[in-house]
């Protein structure tokens, strides 16, 4: 499913659902830690890898060599792309120095927009930049893809999915939302889940 598209169009948002608390107090995800489960996964897949190189030599040598040559080249690019956004994240964050959560609020209609949405955005995006930038100051005119986020299942199987937790907004019939495939900056994605309804009381 993709999240991204052209751009935040001008639509009509839908009302705002019954009033909830403060967004200062919705409740924050549980930090999720690999374990031992997650070390033997990456070990066997280790090994797993290991063990198609060396079947690859025995069948044909020359385009074993190949492959590792194309799959070195995509990881030297992909970690140099990556290496570039922390100096650019650091350059943003000086020319936006003071900014924090309350200047990222005031760039939506509170009274149309659900504050829980407008937080969980901004806190989970930094959360997710924080091993590159800690606290880094989220402006809804920042691009998600090519912008903050270099992967994306980063934002299709992480980001959005801890924004939908943590709002208890659903991700039901995406299709139906004014804003599918039209999530391209930070504040596309908070009108998306803005559209989308709340999870029923189980």
């Amino acid at each position: 499913m993709s999240w991204v598209g052209e751009g935040m169009q001008s639509i009509n948002q839908r009302p705002v659902q019954p009033r909830r608390p403060p967004s200062r107090l919705m409740p924050k995800l549980p930090a999720v830690r690999s374990g031992v489960i997650g070390w033997v996964v990456l070990l066997a897949l280790g090994l797993y890898v290991a063990w198609l190189v060396s079947k690859g030599f025995q069948a044909n040598a020359l385009a074993t060599w190949v492959a590792i040559g194309v799959v070195a080249a995509f990881m030297y690019f992909s970690t140099k792309s990556s290496r570039a956004l922390p100096a650019k994240l650091k350059e943003l964050a000086e020319e936006r120095k003071g900014e924090s959560i309350c200047e990222f609020a005031r760039q939506f209609n509170t009274r149309e927009v659900d504050p829980w949405v407008i937080r969980a955005v901004y806190e989970q995006l930094q959360d997710y930049l924080s091993p590159m930038h800690e606290c880094f100051p989220v402006r809804a005119e920042d691009r998600l893809m090519g912008g903050l986020i270099c992967d994306p299942d980063d934002l299709d199987m992480d980001l959005v999915v801890q924004v939908s937790k943590r709002t208890g907004r659903s991700l039901e019939n995406p299709k139906k939302n004014p804003f599918c495939e039209r999530v391209h900056t930070v504040g596309d994605l908070v009108y998306f889940f803005n559209a989308q309804p709340l999870n029923k009381p189980s």
